[in-house]
């Protein structure tokens, strides 16, 4: 989190494994991020690369947000997860959901916090009825090439590179 009045905030919550950043958030220029504010980040590498889930608590404004994006962006945003603030409101940080709406709720919004989305990254969950239905014995159909010939051995599938190979002569670019 950005400050140490919302890392305390997490413990009164029972969240004992919080800590802030010592100098809080960056400003929003992401072109030129005051890495010295993140430091803190290359010092404890050794701790945090053995954390697979980093929830990023930061502010919900816009230091907030860029410091989110930086933070994300250092740790791996494979695990970087974002917890959703409340939002009817401008500004909300662990503090404010604390003081406003309890420990319960601030523990609510860590446990329901969601993985960074990566983009082109798709979640396994997302092949899970075509994997059903595949193991099912049912047999995935791509989108005919236009060639009867070619359609009863060979589809192509949206979304994936397909790459074709042969010799010299044996229809390639035709195809």
């Amino acid at each position: 989190c950005e400050g140490e009045w919302d890392s305390t905030a997490f413990r009164e919550a029972g969240i004992k494994n919080a800590t802030s950043i010592p100098h809080g958030g960056i400003n929003e220029d992401l072109q030129n991020p005051d890495s010295s504010k993140l430091s803190c980040l290359a010092e404890a590498e050794h701790i945090i690369k053995r954390f697979r889930k980093i929830i990023i608590a930061t502010d919900s404004d816009s230091s907030g947000r860029a410091t989110y994006a930086e933070i994300a962006r250092r740790v791996g945003r494979w695990r970087a997860y974002k917890p959703q603030w409340p939002d009817d409101k401008q500004k909300w940080d662990a503090n404010e959901v604390l003081l406003e709406l309890g420990p319960g709720a601030l523990h609510k919004i860590v446990e329901t916090a969601e993985a960074e989305e990566i983009p082109g990254l798709a979640k396994p969950s997302t092949f899970k009825a075509d994997l059903i239905r595949f193991r099912n014995g049912e047999v995935l159909q791509g989108v005919e090439t236009g060639l009867n010939s070619l359609d009863r051995l060979f589809r192509v599938t949206p979304g994936c590179v397909t790459t074709i190979t042969g010799y010299a002569g044996s229809g390639k670019s035709e195809l």
